[in-house]
C-alpha cells in the first residue's frame, strides 16, 4: 500500500481503504475511520497485528460507530507472547479482551449510537477443530 507525506504536517496519508496497519500498543490509544486526508497512522485496518507490551493494561478504543457503516469490520491479532490487551466501544464499555497468541474478527451490526453494537468471532490457540469425518454406509445394498 502506497502512502503520502502531507506536507503541512509531515505526517502520513494513508488510502481511505487501508489493508494493514502494525500497531505497537504501549499505552492506551483511540483509532480512527480511514478517510484520505488525515494526518494520523492510527487507523481502523482490515487486518491490525497488535503487539502490546507488558505493564499497565492495554486497550484500543475503536473509533464513534455512527461515523461509519454498518458491516465495517477488522481482524486483530495479538502478536504478544505473554500480553492480553482489551477493545473499547468509543463510550469505553468492553468488546472483548484478546489473550495472548489469539485473533479476534470484529464487525459492527448497529451504528446508531456512538458505542456501536459489535459482533465478534474468536480465533486462537487451543480451539478445537474438525480434521476429519468419517462415514459408514447404513444398508450397502441400495
Amino acid at each position: 500500500m502506497s502512502t503520502y507525506t502531507n506536507r503541512f504536517g509531515d505526517t502520513v496519508v494513508q488510502y481511505a481503504n487501508v489493508s494493514y496497519l502494525a500497531i505497537a500498543l504501549t499505552g492506551e490509544i483511540e483509532l480512527s475511520w480511514p478517510t484520505q486526508f488525515q494526518d494520523t497512522s492510527l487507523v481502523v485496518a482490515h487486518i491490525m497485528d497488535v503487539t502490546p507490551t507488558v505493564g499497565a493494561p492495554r486497550s484500543i478504543t475503536m473509533p464513534d460507530a455512527t461515523q461509519t457503516s454498518v458491516g465495517q469490520d477488522t481482524l486483530i491479532t495479538n502478536l504478544s507472547g505473554a500480553t492480553p490487551f482489551n477493545v473499547l466501544t468509543n463510550t469505553g464499555a468492553l468488546i472483548a479482551t484478546i489473550a495472548a497468541g489469539n485473533a479476534l474478527y470484529i464487525y459492527l451490526t448497529n451504528n446508531s449510537t456512538v458505542a456501536g453494537a459489535w459482533r465478534t468471532v474468536g480465533f486462537g490457540l487451543g480451539v478445537p477443530v474438525i480434521t476429519s469425518i468419517g462415514a459408514t454406509a447404513l444398508n450397502a445394498n441400495l
